[in-house]
């Protein structure tokens, strides 16, 4: 069984550009979610880089960038899967599930 380290699956994303589903731990603890998608450069002001510590993504519900500390992804939906994170670092195969 292999792995799946959580930059593999970032670096992907931003590769790709594909829309992809997050939910996320806001600092006040909620858990929100969002649709996402890396690449988008068409509202950017300024530089368009952040902090290295955060991920930054369009997200198409809001029409705004957000940000995120990448400890506090919960999930991830892409490719027709959904990944429940167990740390940032390194996802476990039986935490792929279809759909």
């Amino acid at each position: 069984m292999a792995s799946f380290v959580f930059q593999d699956i970032i670096e992907n994303l931003q590769k790709d550009g594909v829309i992809f589903g997050a939910e996320y731990r806001k600092k006040d603890g909620t858990i929100t979610k969002i649709n996402g998608r890396f690449g988008v450069r068409k509202f950017l002001k300024g530089t368009g880089s952040s902090s290295p510590n955060v991920i930054t993504v369009w997200d198409n519900n809001r029409k705004r960038y957000t940000s995120m500390i990448p400890e506090n992804i919960v999930s991830l939906n892409a490719y027709g899967r959904k990944v429940r994170l167990i740390s940032s670092k390194v996802l476990q195969p039986n935490d792929f599930n279809k759909g």
